[in-house]
């Protein structure tokens, strides 16, 4: 009995295994990492990475295989998974190159052409970055590449502007008035989307179960383009299922920020970010005839519960030392201010033989 436990991870390293021969990684060429390293932003990612062998089975069971890794109890195994991942491939053109870094550059070339495999493989890499131990392989394993294509691929959850009717006489501004509305009713991000919405709001899904659980660590950049990216899903959403996933993944941006200094920074970042959401100003248009469009009060009303929940959550990190105060323990009695005390002088009456000046003799009264 006490050995079923190891058998059962023994066994997700074989799937493990078996899942990355069915990648062929051996067909990594030698440059395919340091086209990574050194890509750029753009909409598709070119490693000159084969994949066409790839299949959406074969990322599925690579990303099921690796998920076991993720719960502590499996440390021992997860650290022959590593030091698996961290020997060389074999003979071949690629043979000085790791496992985990002609891994990577599959997963980073699937993720990098619109197609089938772009959820799959998303899944998988999450997979790997949420395996306990990523943190000891950290700069190999997050590339901020990766991190960019991933969440442009979210970009088709943003619905269009808004359109906006107006009352006018005469032909000519009707006209110029649908003209307006047809330029505000396009939407950039859709062109070109890598996935659809369904696979995308899965996808999203996946990303703030991980925002809230892992940091992305000590790169800013990264951090910032998550903010910016949620941010704006969060204020002009598809629908209210978008916008409560995309407020979790800012909440565990900041939840997962590290130490004070550092969830300060990130919260002041998402809350700066939110601020059209909240104010209802995320639409291009001056003004609304009536009431305002309920994607807005929809969208306020999301952001709003995660602005209030981070306050409540790192009220050390938000509010002023003034207005924070550290909750004490129960029991404890507060002690009671002692009244301050003020210095008079007194004074000697002239009916009485005394005096009618100032005397050194000082008493002391409690103030009012």
């Amino acid at each position: 009995l006490a050995m079923a436990p190891r058998g059962r991870a023994g066994g997700a390293l074989q799937q493990m295994q078996a899942a990355c021969a069915a990648l062929h990684l051996e067909r990594v060429g030698p440059g395919a990492w340091q086209a990574l390293r050194e890509a750029t932003c753009s909409l598709t990612l070119d490693l000159q990475v084969d994949v066409e062998h790839v299949s959406v089975a074969h990322l599925q069971a690579l990303a099921a295989a690796l998920r076991p890794f993720a719960a502590e109890d499996a440390r021992e195994v997860t650290a022959e998974m590593w030091a698996w991942l961290a020997g060389a491939i074999g003979e071949g053109q690629a043979s000085e190159m790791p496992r985990l870094r002609a891994l990577v550059a599959v997963l980073a070339q699937a993720l990098g052409q619109p197609g089938d495999l772009v959820p799959p493989a998303a899944s998988a890499y999450l997979a790997l970055l949420s395996a306990d131990g990523a943190d000891q392989q950290w700069s190999s394993l997050f590339q901020p590449t990766i991190w960019r294509q991933m969440l442009c691929s979210l970009r088709c959850l943003r619905r269009a502007d808004l359109k906006q009717r107006r009352e006018r006489g005469g032909e000519a501004n009707d006209e110029a008035d649908q003209a307006e509305a047809d330029d505000l009713g396009g939407d950039d991000d859709r062109e070109g989307a890598a996935i659809s919405s369904k696979d995308a709001l899965e996808l999203l899904s996946q990303v703030a179960t991980f925002c809230n659980s892992r940091s992305l660590g000590s790169s800013a950049e990264a951090t910032g383009l998550a903010v910016e990216e949620f941010a704006a899903l969060a204020a002009k959403p598809l629908d209210d299922a978008v916008a409560k996933q995309a407020a979790r993944a800012l909440s565990g941006l900041v939840a997962c920020a590290g130490g004070r200094e550092e969830t300060r920074r990130v919260a002041a970042a998402v809350i700066r970010a939110a601020l059209p959401a909240l104010l209802m100003t995320q639409e291009r248009l001056t003004a609304f005839q009536g009431a305002m469009p309920k994607p807005l009060q929809q969208a306020r009303a999301v952001v709003l519960g995660m602005v209030c929940g981070l306050i409540q959550s790192h009220p050390e990190a938000l509010l002023t030392p003034q207005a924070f105060k550290e909750p004490r323990e129960e029991g404890a009695e507060e002690e009671e201010p002692q009244p301050a005390r003020k210095r008079t002088r007194k004074r000697g009456g002239k009916g009485d033989g005394g005096k009618d000046d100032d005397s050194d003799e000082a008493e002391e009264e409690p103030a009012e």
